[in-house]
C-alpha cells in the first residue's frame, strides 16, 4: 500500500502550521503592547527585554524545528521554484536571530526602569513587521508544497 497523504509526505506541516500561527499572535500582541504612536515612553525596558529573551529562545526553538523539517521534507516537488525559497528563507534565519539578540541587549543596556526610547520602539516594530512577512511566505510555500503532494 503506497500512502500519499501530505501529512506522511512532509509530516511537520501540521505542526509548523501551529507553530506559525503561534508566532502570528505573539507578533501581534507584541506590535500592538508596544506601538510606539501609542505609548510615547509608557513601557519600560525591564519588560520588553524579558519578553525577548523568552520569545528569542522560542524563536530559535522555531527555527531549528522549520530547519529539520525542511531537511527531512521530500524534495521532488514540481516546482523548481520552492527549494532555492525555501534555503533562503532558511538563511534568514540567523539575520532574525542577530538582530534580535542585538535589541535585547540594546534594551538591557537602558536598564529596567527606563522608558523604551522612540527610535528604539521602531526598530522593535520593524523587527517583528519584518519577522511577520518572513513568516507569512513560510507559511505560503508550506501551503504550496501541501497542493503539489496532494496533486497526482
Amino acid at each position: 500500500m503506497v500512502m500519499t497523504s501530505p501529512e506522511l509526505k512532509f509530516p511537520f506541516a501540521r505542526e509548523l502550521q501551529e507553530q506559525h500561527d503561534a508566532l502570528r499572535a505573539t507578533v501581534r500582541w507584541f506590535q500592538s503592547e508596544f506601538d510606539p504612536g501609542r505609548l510615547r515612553g509608557q513601557r519600560r525596558s525591564g519588560a520588553a527585554s524579558g519578553f525577548l529573551r523568552e520569545f528569542r529562545e522560542e524563536l530559535i526553538r522555531h527555527f531549528r524545528f522549520e530547519e529539520q523539517a525542511g531537511d527531512q521534507a521530500e524534495t521532488g516537488w514540481r516546482d523548481p521554484d520552492i527549494q532555492p525559497r525555501m534555503q533562503e528563507l532558511a538563511r534568514q534565519h540567523g539575520a532574525f536571530e542577530e538582530r534580535l539578540e542585538s535589541l535585547q541587549r540594546r534594551l538591557e543596556a537602558a536598564g529596567p526602569e527606563s522608558a523604551i526610547a522612540l527610535p528604539l520602539l521602531r526598530e522593535l516594530g520593524g523587527f517583528f513587521a519584518d519577522l511577520g512577512r518572513h513568516e507569512a511566505e513560510e507559511r505560503a510555500l508550506l501551503r504550496r508544497i501541501s497542493r503539489d503532494t496532494e496533486s497526482p
